[in-house]
């Protein structure tokens, strides 16, 4: 038979439990996933290899765009002798190549 004292003790273990117990909180759908978004670090690591593959397509677009050079040269030849009223020609010089792909074998 159980005694009243136990009978009050068992009471009171069960109170303390309830009112220690943590609160039970319901996640919707949107926190657990923002939630597994921000923490877990699989998900995170994935984040950051398609962040890098991203980063190709610039990079590969970019081949097929026009490229354009310029270069420009200036000489000039001073060689005169002392008594000579004579300029010398001056050479100037400019260079421009633009280049646009057509066709770069389906890429």
């Amino acid at each position: 038979m159980i005694t009243r004292t136990a009978r009050i003790r068992c009471l009171l273990a069960s109170v303390a439990l309830i009112y220690n117990a943590a609160p039970v909180g319901a996640e919707t759908l949107r926190e657990a996933l923002v939630k597994a978004y921000t923490t877990n670090p699989i998900i995170t690591g994935q984040r950051a290899t398609l962040r890098a593959t991203d980063e190709n397509v610039p990079i590969a677009r970019a081949s097929g765009l026009p490229s354009a050079n310029v270069t420009g040269d200036y000489t000039e030849y001073v060689v005169t002798a002392a008594n000579s009223f004579i300029a010398l020609p001056r050479q100037a010089v400019a260079r421009t190549n633009v280049s646009v792909p057509l066709y770069q074998g389906g890429q």
